[in-house]
């Protein structure tokens, strides 16, 4: 969980610097936490 949670900070800096909207960011961490659970 601690990885993942890194991850989420990471994306959220990424959000941050591109300027994207809280709708994009949110399908974001959706999708690699779907991701995360596929592995």
């Amino acid at each position: 969980m601690f990885k993942f949670y890194f991850i989420e900070l990471l994306i959220a800096k990424i959000v941050k610097k591109q300027s994207l909207s809280k709708l994009v960011s949110s399908f974001f961490v959706i999708v690699m936490f779907f991701l995360y659970f596929n592995e």
